[in-house]
């Protein structure tokens, strides 16, 4: 499973997506999120997350905002996207 999002914070509620995946998806092997934004609290690592072995990334962007960042899964099977940002000289 493939998620990307900017700026939602609802497809970062890990107890919804636990039960989404214990009821319907319990062979689900890849869970892969990509977050750009404001992340409050990590809900991801519980043990829940770790025992899959579906660990995420938290990158802080502090040119942007004070509390804003990607957040990403690490594992082999992530895309190999990257954002670059730059700030032009005027």
């Amino acid at each position: 499973l493939h998620v990307t999002t900017s700026y939602d914070t609802t497809f970062l509620d890990a107890k919804q997506w636990k039960q989404l995946i214990l009821c319907f998806m319990p062979n689900l092997r890849i869970f892969d999120i990509h977050h750009n934004g404001i992340i409050r609290n990590n809900q991801l690592n519980s043990s829940f997350w770790n025992e899959k072995q579906w660990f995420l990334i938290h990158q802080h962007n502090w040119q942007e905002k004070a509390d804003g960042g990607i957040f990403y899964s690490k594992d082999s099977y992530r895309r190999k996207d990257y954002t670059f940002y730059w700030q032009a000289n005027e």
